[in-house]
């Protein structure tokens, strides 16, 4: 069956958690994901997703159609817009109604002051990954949908482009930080002077917090900037042959100091909440 669109039909529209569109709606998700049945693991979420899930206030039911022909769920969080359950009608496939879709959630990102699209696809799923990271969602102006999951939704950056400028922030106020230290003669490391400072602009720029997306890489590698110490310790072995008393003592003393002092400033605050 062919079905004919004309302009305001393709105007995507948010349902009402008590709409009666919902249940069309789970229906589109389920007869869309089903093909996945039995190509991914674990299961899809959608053999668990309920009416109640999309009344849910905390997602934005979108559709386009009446009855839908395209659907999608968005979910704002922190920094970002998650979003899931993007769905279109077998029959209307092709037809650009993924592009529109998508463009809708980054107008909602823009609207609410978010900083990303985000979207999952399960690896196995290679034609949605060919769909998702189509050059149209890779890189373009900003009247078109952001590529998605970059951290700046106005600005469409690549990804190398947005880390290597992350990076370059982190270091900057780095530099800051033990500029002052130094000029100042303060009795406090430059980074945890500039690691102030970048909280203290994160207050007054909340769009740089764009740089948490790098920062969490290297949070999870932060194993790998403990090779060169270790390294040094190689080099090293005599001094530790001689001082190592000495050393194991100073190590374990700090250790419980530093342990002490997290204690005692958490139960400072905890008071100084209550009060």
């Amino acid at each position: 069956m062919t079905v004919s669109l004309i302009k305001s039909d393709l105007v995507p529209r948010r349902l009402a958690p008590q709409d009666l569109h919902l249940a069309a709606v789970l229906t589109l998700i389920r007869e869309s994901f089903a093909g996945m049945d039995g190509r991914i693991d674990p299961p899809s979420s959608m053999h668990t997703l309920t009416l109640a899930d999309l009344s849910d206030a905390k997602h934005e039911v979108w559709v386009i159609g009446t009855p839908p022909l395209a659907c999608m769920v968005l979910t704002p969080q922190a920094d970002t817009i998650y979003l899931g359950k993007l769905a279109v009608t077998p029959t209307m496939r092709g037809r650009g109604l993924t592009r529109i879709m998508v463009a809708q959630a980054a107008q909602r990102a823009r609207a609410l002051t978010l900083l990303a699209i985000t979207l999952q696809t399960r690896i196995e799923l290679i034609e949605n990954q060919q769909i998702f990271f189509t050059p149209w969602l890779s890189r373009g102006r900003t009247d078109r949908p952001p590529r998605l999951c970059t951290p700046d939704v106005d600005n469409l950056h690549d990804g190398c482009t947005a880390m290597i400028a992350h990076l370059t922030i982190l270091l900057v106020f780095q530099l800051v930080g033990e500029v002052a230290a130094r000029a100042l003669h303060l009795p406090l490391p430059g980074p945890v002077i500039g690691m102030v400072l970048l909280f203290v602009t994160f207050m007054v720029v909340p769009r740089l917090a764009a740089i948490t997306s790098t920062a969490r890489v290297l949070l999870t590698n932060l194993s790998l900037l403990f090779v060169p110490a270790g390294v040094g310790v190689v080099g090293h072995l005599g001094t530790f042959g001689t001082e190592g008393p000495a050393l194991a003592a100073a190590i374990l003393g700090s250790t419980v100091l530093a342990i002490l002092a997290g204690v005692g400033a958490f139960l400072g605050v905890a008071r100084l909440v209550r009060r």
